[in-house]
């Protein structure tokens, strides 16, 4: 039995392993990072500028996320003590959250006030960015992969 043109389409195969993904995951998680800034919640807009899109390369994967460094982020995502517990609105396997079930106080940097707080609610922005791009995000991952295969295949080789 005799395959034809088996070269060539070995050599057609070995494109497709060999395709950057890198860009096309740059994408996702711009447009990933652009929802999360469309719903952070913004007082002087520090936190909104901390969110930003990371993507590299992790042995044969290529791992896109977006984060912030920003050391108040997750108390605004998830909310804070007796007002935060219970408002979060989404169940996210292996997440386990505890509050505060006391008032505390700290000093207010811009003007030196004591202030006590019970916590504020949950504020989420990041999880809700991840599920309101996903079938925005899946549908360009299609999109692109079948332009990138059929790039990849024209001509032979």
């Amino acid at each position: 039995m005799e395959i034809k043109n088996l070269k060539r389409a070995l050599n057609r195969f070995n494109k497709i392993k060999d395709m950057d993904f890198k860009p096309l995951v740059n994408k996702v998680v711009i447009m990933v990072e652009d929802e999360a800034k469309s719903l952070v919640p913004v007082d002087t807009g520090n936190l909104r500028s901390s969110i930003h899109p990371e993507v590299k390369v992790v042995g044969s994967s290529v791992v896109g996320r977006v984060y912030t460094q920003s050391e108040y982020a997750s108390y605004i995502e998830f909310g804070t003590g007796i007002k935060g517990k219970g408002t979060y609105p989404f169940s996210v396997t292996g997440l386990s959250l505890e509050y505060r079930n006391t008032t505390w106080s700290y000093i207010d940097e811009s003007t030196g006030e004591r202030i006590w707080t019970a916590g504020h609610p949950a504020q989420p922005y990041m999880y809700p960015a991840l599920r309101n791009s996903r079938h925005k995000t899946l549908a360009l991952t299609k999109t692109e992969i079948k332009k990138m295969i059929s790039k990849a295949i024209a001509g032979g080789g």
